[in-house]
């Protein structure tokens, strides 16, 4: 079986909010995310700031809040081996129950009937780190302040070679990210790009099955960020082949040059809800969700003074506090009509390779 039919992540119908004390509300961060990644291929994640990307991998990971944290869908992992791996799956009423109270929400978790079915934590353990790595925001607070460079990098190789470090695999690392003069320096002597390339060096040392690439250029100076596509460029042609355990990876980022260069496939997001779901050589302009097609303008607009009549209404955000009924992007679509305010797009296949929520496919 080739890499290209092989699922190593499936996230189905996710659900995820969180509860905003000073609102006294509940949020749906996460409403409906559905996709999946495929051994030996990036899967780009993109949508606007606040979209749920970063959300949905925290759910993955498992280090969302549990409160109430995922409610409802599924996210399996499929280990080398070939086995399933449930990490998630709380669709039935025995451990959570959602309510409409007028304009609030109501939940009830049971985290203990969820704890006992799934055993969620203690799969995560085995997986985090080994299985799954990921490459965060906010790199200087996740590195350990009190172990060098070098150390960090022989760590993650550790973990994921079962306690045996890769020598050849840290000190080329190390190489190709320009790491060899910081080695014996600690995360608060490092600038936030040099600790961005620690986590990446750290992550890549590990040989995970999945690496999840939360926006890996944001923040970092042009020249490095030249630097850091090559080396994910790298990545993807050493992972792209047909052998059986290929590893994979979630790349998430609002930048579209970014993801069309470098994925396979790519998802798109807005409101917690993906949206669409095509191919990276099919995506055009002409034939993908309004929101796909903003995106799309506003990735070609070169000048900042006409950013906001080329994006039309990105960034106004849908309070998702409040039930709202039909299409989730109603409010500032151009081919919004009454079926589009009363109901829910269902998925449609425009192709093998290109699935979209939208009422109006057929005039894309």
């Amino acid at each position: 079986m080739t890499a290209e039919s092989r699922t190593i992540l499936s996230v189905k119908s996710l659900k995820a909010y969180l509860y905003e004390k000073s609102r006294r509300t509940f949020n749906r961060v996460i409403q409906d995310a559905t996709f999946d990644v495929k051994m030996g291929q990036i899967t780009g994640l993109v949508g606007e700031s606040g979209s749920g990307k970063t959300l949905t991998a925290c759910s993955i990971l498992g280090i969302l809040p549990h409160t109430p944290g995922i409610v409802g869908g599924k996210i399996i992992f499929r280990n080398k081996d070939g086995s399933q791996d449930m990490l998630e799956g709380i669709s039935d009423d025995r451990i959570c129950k959602i309510n409409q109270n007028g304009n609030s929400l109501v939940i009830h978790k049971d985290l203990s009937a969820w704890n006992r079915l799934y055993n969620y934590e203690g799969r995560m353990k085995k997986l985090r780190g080994r299985e799954i790595c990921i490459i965060m925001q906010g790199a200087k607070s996740s590195l350990n302040p009190y172990m060098t460079v070098m150390d960090q990098i022989v760590e993650g190789s550790e973990i994921g070679n079962h306690g045996n470090c890769d020598s050849d695999s840290v000190n080329k690392l190390m190489l190709e990210l320009n790491l060899g003069p910081h080695a014996n320096k600690f995360s608060n002597e490092l600038s936030g790009g040099t600790c961005f390339r620690v986590m990446i060096g750290m992550a890549l040392a590990a040989s995970p099955g999945l690496l999840i690439a939360d926006e890996p250029t944001t923040g970092i100076d042009p020249p490095l960020q030249v630097k850091i596509v090559e080396l994910f460029e790298k990545y993807k042609s050493s992972i792209n082949s047909d052998t059986q355990h290929s590893p994979a990876m979630l790349l998430i980022t609002h930048q579209m040059h970014l993801v069309r260069r470098l994925a396979d496939w790519i998802v798109v997001m807005y409101g917690g809800n993906v949206v669409e779901r095509v191919r990276s050589q099919d995506l055009y302009s002409d034939n993908c969700h309004p929101y796909t097609a903003m995106l799309l303008r506003s990735a070609r607009v070169k000048n900042l003074c006409n950013r906001q009549n080329a994006i039309g209404t990105i960034g106004q955000k849908t309070d998702t506090s409040k039930d709202q009924k039909g299409c989730i992007f109603q409010h500032h679509c151009p081919l919004v009509d009454k079926t589009c305010r009363e109901e829910i797009p269902i998925w449609t296949e425009l192709s093998e390779s290109h699935f979209i929520r939208c009422h109006h496919h057929d005039k894309l």
